[in-house]
């Protein structure tokens, strides 16, 4: 067994490897491949446990690996022996599938250590992160990826509306659907993102049979016009702002009893979701008071999601009487993008919870409970 507290030793018989990837990497050369980048730079990966450091240099169009001291480097990415032990096996388990996922967010790891300059550290995200991954390649073999076709026809068709609501004001609002079922379904698409999203679980048979799917972009995203209301980049969502957006495009479609469906923020102008994400709602002294019974809720929680693990989901489950929830095996914070086909039979099993709950409750009201 390699011993990780020297990490140049424990990668030394892929060293040549990893020099031959860092050169005929075509992702690795997109993001190198700069006028911007006009001087060479060089940053480090080593254990906690020694100062040996795998060092990266990198130029316009080039990077090269060496090794030496964290000294000669503009920033080191630092962790400890066993969680490089962790993210160098073949099949990382979560959170040491990435140096971000070992870094942490909500949850933050021991020994996790960034040394030398952030802001570089910040500025060359792209760079090392792909780096890690070549890495992590030459020591275990590239990573099996599923494959998934892509359809021979696309299903959705889009279009605008205004929609007026709390904050934004009149907006000219981009929205897609899909599918032919009865049950509504609106799905809601993550921090600085769009509705694209959900194409892979929008063009999907069995959703499509089941449900009528719509997807919309929020002002300033995507396809949708920003907001009169505010200036270029000046945004910060809230939550009379965000339930207000979504409760105007139901009922501007007159949804009736649709499911609405989210992950992560569930909204580039950036900063002013992750405003929202971070700090604009916290529902922790609130969620208990949810009524399954009229609102069911059905949460899914991918393995691999190292800012809200399936723990965190249970937890929060578990504070919502009825609530239902599960964790996603092979899946992670954006399930709908990182693999449909994974993830549509997890979110059939919400769609048929929430119908369940719905009918019973149904039959209740029309039959009584007994107790009448």
């Amino acid at each position: 067994m390699s011993d990780w507290s020297d990490l140049t030793a424990a990668l030394k018989g892929s060293l040549d490897k990893l020099s031959k990837l860092l050169q005929s990497d075509a992702q690795l050369k997109a993001f190198t491949t700069s006028n911007a980048i006009d001087k060479d730079v060089t940053f480090g990966i080593k254990s906690s446990g020694s100062d040996n450091t795998l060092l990266v240099t990198v130029t316009n169009g080039s990077a090269k690996a060496s090794t030496g001291s964290s000294k000669d480097a503009l920033f080191t990415l630092s962790a400890l022996p066993e969680q490089w032990e962790q993210h160098f096996k073949a099949v990382p388990a979560m959170p040491y599938q990435s140096y971000w996922g070992m870094f942490g967010m909500n949850i933050k790891q021991k020994g996790i250590e960034v040394l030398g300059d952030q802001t570089a550290f910040a500025q060359w995200t792209h760079v090392w992160r792909r780096v890690l991954e070549l890495t992590h390649d030459a020591h275990c073999g590239p990573m099996k990826e599923d494959e998934q076709a892509e359809p021979e026809r696309d299903f959705l068709t889009g279009k605008y509306l205004y929609l007026d609501a709390p904050v934004w004001g009149r907006c000219k609002t981009f929205y897609e659907y899909s599918g032919e079922g009865k049950q509504p379904i609106v799905f809601l698409h993550t921090a600085g993102s769009d509705s694209r999203q959900y194409h892979g679980v929008m063009n999907d048979a069995k959703m499509r049979k089941k449900c009528i799917m719509y997807a919309f972009d929020l002002p300033g995203h995507g396809r949708s016009f920003p907001s009169k209301n505010y200036s270029p980049g000046a945004h910060t969502n809230t939550e009379d702002s965000y339930v207000g957006i979504i409760t105007a495009f139901v009922k501007a479609l007159g949804l009736r009893r649709p499911i609405i469906c989210g992950a992560s923020m569930a909204g580039q102008i950036f900063h002013g979701d992750l405003d929202f994400y971070f700090g604009g709602w916290d529902g922790r002294s609130r969620v208990a008071s949810i009524d399954t019974q009229n609102c069911p809720v059905y949460m899914l929680t991918g393995e691999y999601d190292w800012s809200n693990t399936p723990e965190m989901g249970q937890a929060t489950a578990d504070k919502i009487p009825g609530a239902m929830h599960k964790a996603m095996p092979d899946l992670g914070h954006f399930p709908a993008t990182e693999n449909p086909a994974k993830f549509v039979p997890h979110l059939i099993e919400a769609v048929d919870h929430i119908l369940k709950i719905r009918s019973d409750n149904l039959s209740t009201m029309r039959l009584g409970d007994g107790t009448d």
